[in-house]
């Protein structure tokens, strides 16, 4: 099975969690997460979820199996 996660944005990773944009930017300054400009691909995004804590279920068993 091949897995095809999309890239996203920051207001999207933002709404997973049910917080605002500059929320999340802080958020992420403070697990010091540096991310690239533009969209956020599963790389970053795994990074993401696992310092902040995955927003759901269906997401933790998606990057559990990467």
């Amino acid at each position: 099975m091949t897995l095809q996660l999309t890239p996203k944005t920051r207001i999207q990773i933002a709404n997973e969690y049910d917080v605002d944009y500059k929320t999340l930017m802080r958020r992420l300054k403070k697990h010091e997460i540096d991310l690239p400009a533009g969209l956020i691909y599963s790389k970053n995004q795994k990074k993401i979820y696992e310092s902040l804590g995955y927003p759901n279920a269906e997401l933790k068993a998606i990057f559990h199996q990467l």
